[in-house]
């Protein structure tokens, strides 16, 4: 056995670390990038969380945060979900850690939150058909606090900005558009993906006028990308 620590013996133990933080390598294997940017740009003031299905290699996310932050849109709270095993000849565990670590540490010192959820999109739909249970204070630069602020916990169900470019399957892109469309307010933003690659298993432009219909209109389309922002209050 390992001799215990020192440390492990003290009362309150305060350890000091020195670490060299390595270079982050944050990279994207898309293309269109400009239209998370610009539909980003129009969520200022938009009440909800941020959310992209298919992280991957975290430039989507990325874009989408640097977006906001240049924008003076600050504190917002970001999701990503990806089980990271969909496309398995490309997928690894490494490829996982540093797509997290990428986006956690970029998110960090940019004191924005961001969360990996690592699930499939249906395990998300069960798990959080509610909303996702968020624990913040409602003041950020000081610890003075009044009674108010002690009501830390929200139960938040709206979505300012998703990002759709998990699964391209026809059924996937329907089930993940019923769960997050009337889940978006007016002004924010919807964004699918990869909409020029799958046309057997996906055609967007057959999809296209149920996401008009429920009160959306296009902000912009571009090769493999299109956004959209909610104009009408949903049915």
């Amino acid at each position: 056995m390992k001799p215990v620590p020192e440390w492990a013996t003290k009362q309150y133990p305060n350890i000091e670390i020195p670490v060299q933080i390595n270079k982050l390598n944050i990279q994207g294997d898309s293309s269109d990038y400009h239209v998370l940017w610009n539909a980003a740009q129009k969520i200022k003031g938009v009440d909800g969380l941020i959310l992209e299905i298919g992280v991957r290699l975290g430039m989507g996310t990325f874009t989408i945060m640097n977006s906001c932050l240049a924008n003076d849109d600050k504190h917002r709270r970001y999701f990503g979900i990806d089980c990271y095993g969909d496309i398995r000849k490309q997928y690894s565990n490494k490829l996982k850690i540093h797509a997290k670590y990428n986006l956690m540490a970029f998110a960090a010192m940019n004191e924005q939150d961001f969360t990996l959820l690592e699930m499939e999109d249906f395990e998300f739909f069960n798990r959080f058909a509610d909303g996702i249970p968020i624990y913040e204070r409602k003041i950020w630069e000081t610890n003075q606090y009044t009674p108010e602020d002690y009501e830390w916990k929200d139960i938040v169900n709206k979505y300012a900005l998703v990002h759709i470019d998990g699964p391209h399957r026809m059924q996937d892109v329907i089930d993940e558009s019923e769960f997050f469309l009337p889940r978006i307010p007016v002004g924010g933003v919807v964004i699918y993906d990869d909409i020029d690659k799958y046309k057997k298993k996906y055609n967007h432009d057959e999809y296209e006028p149920t996401i008009l219909e429920q009160g959306f209109e296009m902000i912009e389309k571009c090769g493999s990308k299109v956004s959209y922002v909610r104009v009408k209050e949903h049915d």
